[in-house]
């Protein structure tokens, strides 16, 4: 079970500065995307595509695709740019701040033996209207081309978990 208020000041510490990461929407060809379940942070519990944080010294390409594997087993070969989109928000230490480099992988080349990492949440394969996915991953879906979230939606339901975002062209 995730703890949506961890008490590892280093978690915390990790979310109180501007972070940069990168996700990316895995398809198949049955309309079908890769969703994880955030384990910890400010979306604990929450349906995500994979995706996280970059490293120093790692494109981001190279860390969509890093991030991919760990969270989800898969190795994704080549990725299409979306878009960058930033992400403002609150939690119950304080603000967070995301800027979110968005990539589209239409066939793992791979599903790896392990699948995902120990450490990770659970992930699953689902067309976007089969789950209750986090607002933030709607423009994204949008933008790939796999959903047709109306704008009022996305903006209701971004204000309606206290978030502001925006897509950068």
């Amino acid at each position: 079970m995730t703890d949506p208020l961890p008490t590892d000041p280093r978690l915390i510490e990790r979310f109180s500065r501007v972070l940069i990461g990168a996700v990316v929407v895995v398809s198949d060809a049955e309309g079908q995307v890769i969703f994880v379940r955030q384990p910890r942070g400010p979306f604990a519990g929450s349906w995500l595509l994979p995706g996280g944080g970059l490293e120093l010294e790692e494109d981001a390409q190279t860390g969509a695709r890093r991030e991919t594997l760990e969270e989800t087993g898969v190795d994704v070969g080549d990725l299409k740019y979306l878009g960058t989109f930033e992400v403002l928000g609150n939690w119950g230490h304080g603000p967070y701040h995301f800027v979110l480099l968005a990539f589209a992988g239409s066939v793992p080349v791979d599903l790896a033996e392990h699948g995902p990492g120990e450490d990770e949440g659970e992930m699953c394969w689902a067309k976007p209207h089969q789950l209750a996915i986090h607002p933030t991953v709607m423009m994204v879906l949008n933008q790939a081309g796999k959903a047709a979230y109306p704008e009022k939606e996305i903006e209701r339901a971004l204000k309606g978990s206290g978030l502001s975002m925006v897509r950068y062209r």
